[in-house]
């Protein structure tokens, strides 16, 4: 989940610390989703990545302290969701949750709230295409070439990407900081030549916590180590968050044409 120095997540507790209780309910998986290719393999973490999370109840039993914490996440849920921060809540309901499954996120949210992770895809998509149509031509005519693309890290770098000085940006740094996309599509070329596109984005992140991170909260010092426990103990688990967007449909392909941008229809459905 987290690839450079700074862990969102831990910034998200600095954030939240003090705000007030609420009931809060952790938003269904998207529906209706539809794929071509299905992604590559899940993205190998980097060497830091998820150290402080251990295994999942290979720490003994909780101790006091370790409900303590528990029960402060539990008031940053509720916090969050006061101040906007909803995506960051959900994340951190379900590692509270306790199950360990998958979280499905809306990527047409995604790609609504952050503009520059819509034109990461949409670059993708057309030098993607572009390829895959030089491939089919060569074949001639009622061709079809499908690819799917490496995974690409959405990172903390241009600053903008994640656009703290907005509460949409600043919830998902908390909620996902660096994560990982990836496309799959299909162009293909009719027996009258007509050439068309259509193609899947693809997200994938991992909820964990890593080593040797944290912050100070009005004197209280809240550590990866301390948040990644509560796996090892068994009161919260680490979970790997995907997506899966509608298929974009591109009913006229030209390689030589920029292609329209990614669509965010169905943005605000299933939002948490």
């Amino acid at each position: 989940m987290i690839h450079l120095f700074q862990n969102p997540t831990s910034l998200f507790v600095a954030a939240l610390y003090s705000t007030i209780l609420i009931t809060s309910t952790l938003a269904s998986p998207i529906e209706g989703r539809q794929s071509l290719l299905p992604p590559p393999a899940d993205p190998a973490g980097d060497a830091g990545d998820g150290q402080s999370s251990g295994v999942w109840k290979s720490g003994g039993s909780p101790s006091i302290g370790d409900r303590l914490i528990l029960a402060e996440c539990k008031l940053l849920i509720a916090g969050g969701k006061v101040a906007g921060y909803k995506n960051a809540a959900a994340h951190m309901e379900h590692y509270l949750d306790n199950t360990g499954t998958d979280l499905n996120l809306n990527v047409e949210a995604m790609m609504s709230d952050l503009p520059n992770f819509k034109s990461g895809v949409q670059a993708l998509a057309q030098n993607s295409a572009k390829a895959a149509y030089t491939k089919a031509a060569k074949k001639g005519v009622d061709v079809s070439e499908t690819f799917v693309t490496p995974w690409i890290l959405y990172g903390y770098s241009p600053a903008t990407n994640f656009d703290k000085s907005t509460t949409t940006g600043s919830d998902w740094f908390y909620a996902e900081g660096a994560f990982s996309y990836a496309i799959s599509g299909e162009v293909t070329i009719s027996k009258a030549g007509h050439v068309s596109l259509r193609y899947v984005v693809y997200v994938f992140d991992r909820y964990n916590w890593d080593f040797g991170k944290g912050v100070t909260i009005a004197g209280h010092g809240v550590s990866d180590e301390d948040m990644g426990k509560l796996n090892k103990v068994g009161l919260a688990k680490v979970y790997n968050v995907r997506g899966t967007s509608k298929v974009n449909n591109v009913a006229t392909y030209d390689p030589a044409k920029t292609l329209p941008t990614p669509s965010t229809e169905g943005g605000d459905r299933g939002r948490f």
